[in-house]
């Protein structure tokens, strides 16, 4: 489980909710926004390029992963690759409904250039959070029943089946 955690305000929800299920979480922040808090997560820290953290995850994460972040460019780049992703808002993103998010962030872009875009996103609310939390947990239960599934089959198999991301 990767985390674009630049300007993530779920970590430690993120950290709390996976540990039960055994996920390793991965925090992938720039040098310029370490934080103290470390969340008993491991983190990894990169350039402060502007697609620094974008680029480390785009090139490790793999199947059957969750990403979380609230960069849409990032979201409809894996999501080819079969990662999951989900927003700190709690909005998942599926290779159906992506395109409509691009045109979107594509029309806000062409309206800030123009100068008639008035305002940004709404600040994250205390619903935005119970959202995240609510659809962040039903995707790493639906994710932990399918891997202990295959989990069973695999020991049964002989297959190491340890859960990274």
């Amino acid at each position: 489980m990767y985390v674009d955690a630049d300007s993530c305000p779920v970590k430690k929800e993120i950290v709390d909710l996976a540990k039960p299920f055994l996920f390793e979480v991965v925090l992938v922040s720039s040098y310029s926004h370490v934080v103290k808090e470390q969340y008993n997560a491991k983190w990894v820290h990169v350039d402060c390029g502007k697609e620094a953290v974008d680029l480390y995850i785009a090139n490790r994460i793999k199947k059957g992963d969750i990403l979380v972040s609230h960069d849409i460019g990032l979201l409809s780049l894996v999501l080819p690759k079969g990662v999951h992703v989900i927003t700190p808002r709690g909005i998942t993103y599926d290779n159906e409904n992506i395109s409509t998010a691009l045109e979107f962030r594509y029309l806000h872009g062409k309206e800030r250039r123009s100068g008639t875009f008035r305002k940004g996103p709404k600040k994250f609310s205390y619903e935005d959070l119970q959202t995240f939390c609510r659809q962040f947990l039903q995707l790493i239960q639906k994710l932990s029943i399918h891997h202990n599934t295959n989990h069973i089959g695999g020991a049964l198999r002989g297959e190491n089946t340890r859960r990274e991301n």
